[in-house]
This record gives C-alpha cells, structure tokens and sequence, in this order.
C-alpha cells in the first residue's frame, strides 16, 4: 500500500514513449521535414530570444557593427541542447525574407560545431521543404563555398566585442552526424495519468 498519496496526478513513460527514440532515429534517416520557430530575420543585428512564459519574442540585445545574421535564425521546439536552450537552427535561403515570430517546415542539411561562454553551441543547417524537395539543396555540399564562410565567419566574431561572452567555431558536419545532434536533444514526451490511489 502506497503511504501519504492520494488522488495523485502520476506521470508514466508508455512503451510508446519509450520507442520514440528508435522510431525517430528510422524517420531521421528517412529525412522527414520538422517544425523550427524564427526569431531573427535574416540580416539583422537585433537578438531576440523566445520568452516561453510570456509567448512573446524579447530583444536581449544588440550585436556590435558591422555584425548581422547572415541567416534567419531560430530554434527547434521540443529539444534541449546542452545550454539549457532549445536546439539552434539557420534557415539557408536567399529566395524568401522570413519574418520573425514564425513556424517553417524544413530540412535538416548539415550543421556547425561551435560551443561558447556556455559550452557547445551547435547550429543546425537547414533548407525550407521546397528548396529540399526540389532536391536542389539536401546536404551541406550543395551550399556555395561563400555560403559556409559567411555562416562561419559571423558565429566566430559575433561576441568579440561583448563582455564575458566569447564564441569558437570548429567546423561542419554533414546532414546524417547533424541528425544525431538533433536526436540526442529531443525531449522525450511522457504521458499523464490520474490515477485514484487507495
């Protein structure tokens, strides 16, 4: 008999849940588009950031001249990188401006291994399920050489000029070693049951 609990709220991993890795791990090698939120636009120098207590975007600051995202910039929802943070994207494209405060679908191509003031700091490269779809654009060998430098270059020297807050880049990788970046940070999901305990 279970002492001092009583019409408790229990939180339980179903076998479902617990098959979600493998099931996803099948799916990632498939490369199936996922949902990524933006926070910056291409080409600014402002930083928001996501307050998820009060749903809206807050500016935390704004990067040195001549200092700009090369990309949109954003995060994938449901992951935890090892900041604390969700998982960093870029949105690689030059055919569209994609506003802030929005959801793409898009597809993994790559990613740059960076860490900071915080430990790693891995940005994941995508393309939007068009581009990808189109198969212009499904790993990080299709992208202009300009492209990486550019992406390269700005998370190297972004913080230069910020007190306490420094960044190191250590190269790319490609789309199936960005998956497993991505995999390891999914938060598992669990199920809530309420159950009437005696």
């Amino acid at each position: 008999m279970t002492r001092g609990v009583s019409n408790q709220s229990i939180l339980f991993l179903t076998k479902t849940h617990i098959k979600t890795r493998a099931v996803i791990s099948i799916l990632l090698e498939m490369n199936f588009p996922i949902d990524v939120f933006i926070e910056i636009e291409k080409g600014s120098d402002h930083k928001y950031e996501y307050n998820h207590e009060t749903q809206t975007l807050q500016l935390d600051r704004v990067l040195s001249p001549p200092h700009v995202y090369p990309f949109a910039y954003g995060f994938i929802p449901g992951t935890r990188a090892d900041d604390g943070d969700e998982l960093d994207i870029l949105v690689l494209t030059d055919s569209v401006n994609i506003p802030r405060n929005t959801h793409q679908n898009v597809y993994i191509i790559g990613a740059l291994l960076m860490e900071d003031e915080k430990g790693n700091d891995e940005k994941i490269l995508t393309v939007l399920a068009d581009e990808y779809e189109s198969g212009r654009i499904i790993n990080i060998d299709d992208l202009p050489s300009e492209t990486l430098v550019s992406i390269q270059t700005f998370f190297a020297n972004y913080k230069v000029d910020e007190p306490e807050k420094w960044s190191r880049v250590h190269g790319f990788v490609h789309r199936k070693y960005a998956y497993h970046i991505y995999e390891k940070t999914l938060i598992p999901k669990i199920t809530h049951l309420s159950l009437e305990l005696p």
